[in-house]
């Protein structure tokens, strides 16, 4: 293609995109579910749920290496391309595949019927007993 550049250019700057969306999206999810359930609960809902996002993950993950590949691409032919460009496609990868990865894992979690749970356990915690005694205690 004659222009191909300006494509990947533009395929350059969504996958630049992706990643600050991906970055902020995970971290707000994590305060989310901090504050939703404890860290038991929450280990164990990611055991639990890390076989299925991980296969879930896999289209996604195909989509932004796609993405980095035409960074490549633009790369290349710029001529920018050495040992910077080699160190910041490799990070941008490592970086975008495990974000999208841990971002499956607080969706499937943020779903899961652990997060049902701590809701149920939270409300149960905030509300008082009642009991048929008074404030010493007595009948």
């Amino acid at each position: 293609m004659q222009n191909s550049y300006i494509v990947d250019a533009f395929l350059t700057g969504a996958a630049w995109m992706i990643l600050a969306f991906l970055f902020f999206d995970s971290k707000a999810r994590i305060k989310a579910l901090g504050n939703m359930m404890s860290s038991a609960t929450l280990g164990v809902a990611l055991s639990k749920s890390a076989k299925v996002a991980t296969s879930a993950t896999v289209p996604f993950a195909a989509f932004y290496l796609f993405l980095l590949w035409r960074f490549y691409a633009l790369m290349v032919q710029t001529q920018t391309w050495g040992a910077g460009g080699v160190g910041l496609l490799v990070i941008l990868g490592v970086i975008g595949v495990g974000l999208l990865w841990l971002l499956m894992m607080l969706v499937f979690v943020a779903h899961s019927p652990f997060a049902q749970l701590a809701a149920i356990d939270d409300t149960a915690r905030k509300r008082p007993i009642k009991t048929n005694q008074d404030e010493q205690g007595w009948p």
